[in-house]
């Protein structure tokens, strides 16, 4: 979705700019850039030159990347975040303002306001100072005018300024000391007490609103790149492994779930595979990787993907899996009738046995 949205933008940024572009032609590009955002929040993010979408990092050779980069640096933006549900016309206001002369918005205040007059929630971030660990959570306290949570502008601009500074003083002094922690644990190999720091990010993440998650998301993933993470999820097989570390990595969500998947697909062993497959049962956000591993071309994976699926009791596999008792590989078939029988429901019972298997729940 990260790589047809920056096509798409790029794209719709064209034809805004091109002298001799048509209404239809124009009406196609932002239709189809509304349709690639499907109603999600967006980002937009410049981090060292690197343009992440949606807290994705893209290549720079991706469709258009270097479009968008070059209009994200042209009007000095750091990241731009957009609420979810605009309208196509919003999108069409958006690419007008976003394709304009720089010239037109001397400061990023002038921008901010142009952006706001048609998303009032887009927050916009300026990329005029080069970010440190506090500037990366700038848009914490940007929201619009100070707003409250009913999206009302607060009544008393003195309080919320008070407000913000406490927010963003308090947040500071939690989340650097646990960063610089982080970072240190990473270049040490400290696993363990790694693994415990991940988790005081993610208790903070799981007491916070939205925009403080994806701050903590990325500030987290700033300091642990995915090979950590990978080097991580090596150890589960080891009997004298930490506590906190399999607690950590189950923790993750979707970074941790890949690294999984991919230590689960390249297991040479029995053991391994079963340490693997223990800590996706029970990971988080690992439903839509499982079901994209129930489609691999890897029998094993796809086996042991089944057996996941069915302890989790997913009922979104149910249909993949009925699927999946054709397959050509005994071991494939089995653990997706397992599986079936593990989800339970009607539905699943209906796939294995036929019309009569419902009664089987009852």
């Amino acid at each position: 979705m990260s790589t047809s949205l920056t096509a798409m933008l790029a794209a719709t940024l064209y034809q805004v700019r091109a002298s001799d572009a048509d209404p239809a032609s124009m009406d196609e590009a932002v239709t189809l850039l509304a349709r690639a955002v499907n109603n999600r929040p967006t980002s937009l993010e410049l981090v060292s030159g690197e343009l992440f979408v949606n807290d994705i990092p893209l290549p720079a050779d991706a469709p258009g990347v270097s479009h968008v980069v070059t209009m994200l640096t042209d009007h000095r933006l750091m990241r731009l975040a957009l609420p979810a549900g605009l309208e196509t016309r919003r999108w069409r206001e958006i690419a007008e303002v976003l394709a304009s002369l720089p010239a037109l918005y001397p400061a990023i205040d002038d921008l901010r306001d142009a952006l706001r007059a048609s998303v009032p929630a887009a927050v916009v971030v300026s990329s005029e100072h080069e970010p440190g660990i506090t500037d990366l959570r700038e848009e914490l306290f940007e929201i619009p005018g100070l707003m409250t949570d009913a999206g009302a502008i607060s009544s008393s601009p003195t309080e919320g300024l008070t407000s913000r500074s406490t927010d963003r003083s308090e947040l500071s002094a939690r989340l650097d000391p646990i960063l610089r922690d982080a970072g240190e644990a990473v270049v040490a190999r400290d696993f363990e007490r790694l693994a415990t720091l991940l988790l005081e990010l993610i208790t903070i993440g799981d007491h916070s609103d939205d925009a403080t998650r994806m701050i903590l998301s990325r500030e987290r993933r700033r300091v642990t790149p995915q090979s950590t993470i990978e080097a991580m999820v090596r150890l589960l097989p080891r009997p004298d492994i930490a506590p906190v570390i399999p607690k950590a990595v189950k923790a993750l969500g979707r970074d941790g779930v890949d690294a999984l998947i991919d230590a689960m697909s390249g297991a040479p062993n029995s053991v391994e595979r079963r340490a693997y497959i223990e800590a996706l049962a029970t990971s988080r956000d690992a439903d839509e990787a499982i079901l994209a591993s129930l489609g691999s071309a890897q029998a094993d994976l796809v086996r042991d993907a089944a057996e996941v699926a069915g302890r989790r009791r997913m009922e979104a596999a149910i249909s993949t899996l009925g699927h999946l008792l054709k397959h050509n590989d005994e071991r494939v078939r089995t653990a997706a009738w397992q599986a079936l029988e593990s989800i339970g429901t009607n539905e699943a019972l209906a796939t294995l046995y036929g019309d009569h298997g419902a009664g089987r729940n009852r």
